[in-house]
């Protein structure tokens, strides 16, 4: 039952408690008045049928109101049980009804959506499914991961063996190299786009997975909903995005699959043979439901997600649907699970995908509800499949993927309030026998000073690390042993803040973090320590003038290529100096990289630093991967090695304009 249908129950209860009362007044005086009538030989005037009519009217009347109210509110409905769980917080839409109702309200309130139809449509609302010679294994470091067996896509992909790229500026192409024995690298024949704008790749043994958006510009488009044409001024077009997975033999470049939808792309990672998608799904006036058109060998089949596979959440905004979906690379088989709502960051393990999104969401007699919704899958790695298991709605927002982590049953989950109320660390665990993600520990004092925002956080099996800014960078050591007695271990200090945390070993951490105006690495001791060990920071002093620095790695960790078994941290820097006296600009962009000693002094050596020829806004160094001892780092001109072993750079390769 809903808001509106407790409040009218109550306001329906009080109305027939008044009627009852009043009955049982006017039975009280009317034996009073027969009492006195038959002692005083008074003769009983007749009743009038209208007046028996009206009240009987009136309890007729009440009856029938009473009666809607407890069906509409759904007081009398039987639990739903959904996917082998009993339904508490989520509610299958169904029908197309109850799904645009939900949509309809957006973020808030609406008296088209009180009364939610329960009535099961079917029929049409089914699915209409109408490399190299290769020896020894290369010794590579590349994408940066979170979760070790789950990949994450990338603009720069390599096994050793072949290198693939797609730069970031020049995003309509990918170039392929193979990689020497010596390592050199051969060009071979990319893939240039007309169509397809790249965002991410992925590298499998036998295939290269496109993620991308088509695109095309409207000088006037329709607008369904009122229908209406509208007819935009002569120096404005409307550009409309679909969202696009192509997937390719690695080795012809041959497209083997593809797969469209009208939607923008929030998220995706691959586990062995299949692929996770999440997707914002536009709706329209006339088609609700998620549509997907996959081509395979030029027959196009057009996928509607069933309504029955469609979830809805009571005070939970609905903008658009939200689609899970997973694809088996090799057969081409996919399963949609979608629910209406949104998602900012996702979290994923080998049995669990976590979708976090922040919202706020405006009642008629509530105050303002807002925080972070939380949704859990559970996944079948092998089998392709994925169940909706559970949710709940947290106090805080999540800004992070690394602020979300499930060890040994528990999913940890760390929120801030942005310095206007305290940073918190959840602990929870799947209920069994409903969808209801259970709060089992919590950590609401602590975690910052008054008016500070967590700025970054990261998970090592019993152990949070969770970092807080507002003039200086606390970060704090908590044990999550156990979730009903979650402690702070330690506090350290220092100026600026980090944005990225990596787990070094047992004893250390590494973080890229700002100390404005410049890009700084420290390197810490978890415990036993008010300061961090050391600092280097990415730009030099000018007496008569400014540096400044920014870094991609502040907001993207698969821009840093890190790797402890190796002993280095690397990311590429942008870096801007004007000297005041000789009036001069200078703008680069280097890749900065760190070899790491914790039993030496100093422990961060001098950087090694990679420029490439010519380096602009549009041509900025993307990344680096590491083969057999040589980094090999690109950008939009060039890719330029350095050899570890040796300390020499070698050879640079130029990307030309043909393929």
């Amino acid at each position: 039952m809903n808001t509106l249908g407790i409040v009218l129950t109550i306001v329906v209860g009080i109305f027939v408690s008044i009627i009852i009362l009043l009955s049982i007044y006017e039975y009280i005086w009317n034996k009073r008045l027969k009492k006195y009538q038959a002692q005083n030989n008074i003769v009983r005037l007749p009743k009038k049928f209208y007046q028996l009519s009206v009240r009987r009217l009136l309890v007729g009347l009440t009856s029938v109101v009473i009666l809607t109210v407890f069906i509409a509110t759904g007081t009398f409905d039987l639990p739903v049980v959904y996917q082998n769980k009993t339904l508490v917080n989520a509610q299958v839409a169904g029908n197309e009804h109850t799904l645009r109702n939900k949509l309809d309200r957006g973020n808030g309130f609406s008296w088209d959506g009180f009364f939610q139809s329960n009535v099961q449509e079917n029929g049409s609302d089914d699915l209409d499914e109408a490399s190299g010679e290769k020896g020894a294994t290369p010794d590579v470091v590349g994408t940066n991961i979170q979760v070790e067996g789950v990949d994450e896509a990338d603009i720069i992909k390599t096994d050793g063996y072949e290198l693939f790229y797609s730069p970031k500026y020049n995003s309509n192409r990918i170039y392929k190299y193979k990689v020497e024995s010596n390592g050199d690298l051969t060009k071979l024949e990319g893939l240039t786009f007309d169509d397809l704008i790249v965002d991410e790749f992925y590298l499998s043994d036998t295939q290269l997975i496109v993620i991308g958006k088509t695109y095309e510009k409207l000088l006037d488009y329709h607008n369904s909903a009122n229908d209406t044409l509208i007819l935009p001024v002569y120096y404005h077009y409307r550009v409309f995005y679909n969202a696009n997975i192509r997937i390719y033999d690695r080795d012809s470049l041959t497209l083997n699959y593809e797969l469209k939808t009208e939607s923008y792309i929030r998220t995706h990672r691959l586990i062995d043979d299949h692929l996770y998608i999440v997707s914002n799904n536009n709706v329209s006036h006339e088609e609700l439901r998620p549509t997907f058109i996959e081509n395979i060998g030029e027959k196009l089949n057009t996928i509607h997600v069933n309504y029955q596979d469609i979830l809805i959440f009571d005070k939970i905004p609905a903008y658009q649907i939200l689609t899970i979906s997973a694809l088996n690379i090799h057969t081409y088989e996919a399963q949609h699970q979608s629910f209406a709502g949104g998602a900012d960051f996702i979290y994923m393990t080998k049995d669990a995908i976590y979708l976090a999104g922040n919202y706020s969401y405006y009642s008629l007699l509530e105050s303002t509800l807002s925080g972070t919704h939380i949704v859990k899958f559970n996944i079948d790695s092998t089998l392709g499949t994925v169940q909706y298991a559970a949710s709940v709605s947290l106090k805080g927002y999540v800004y992070n993927q690394f602020w979300m982590d499930d060890y040994e049953g528990h999913l940890r989950v760390v929120t801030t309030l942005n310095g206007n109320g305290p940073n918190r660390l959840y602990m929870l665990k799947e209920n069994l026998e409903n969808d209801k993600l259970d709060v089992v520990g919590v950590l609401e004092e602590g975690i910052g000073k008054p008016g500070e925002r967590v700025m970054s956080a990261r998970f090592d099996k019993h152990i949070a690390y969770v970092v807080t800014f507002r003039q200086t960078d606390p970060l704090y050591t908590i044990d999550v042993t156990n979730p009903k007695n979650i402690a702070i271990l330690n506090e350290i200090e220092e100026p600026g803040y980090s944005a990225y945390l990596h787990v070094w070993d047992e004893d250390h951490l590494v973080g890229i973090g700002y100390e404005s105006p410049v890009v700084k690495l420290s390197v810490y001791q978890a415990n036993n320590s008010t300061l961090p060990l050391e600092t280097y920071h990415l730009g030099k002093e000018i007496e008569s003038g400014y540096t400044w620095s920014y870094s991609e790695a502040l907001n993207n960790h698969k821009a840093i290529l890190i790797s402890p078994e190796h002993g280095f941290v690397g990311f590429a820097a942008n870096k801007s100096y004007y000297d005041m006296m000789l009036q001069t600009y200078m703008y680069t962009s280097v890749y900065y990289i760190f070899y790491l000693d914790f039993n030496n002094d100093p422990i961060i050596a001098e950087p090694i630093l990679i420029e490439h020829q010519s380096t602009s806004y549009s041509n900025q160094i993307d990344g680096a991967v590491f083969i057999n001892n040589i980094f090999y780092t690109f950008s939009s001109e060039s890719i330029v090695t350095f050899n570890s072993e040796t300390k020499t750079f070698g050879l640079t390769y130029l990307l030309k304009d043909d393929q």
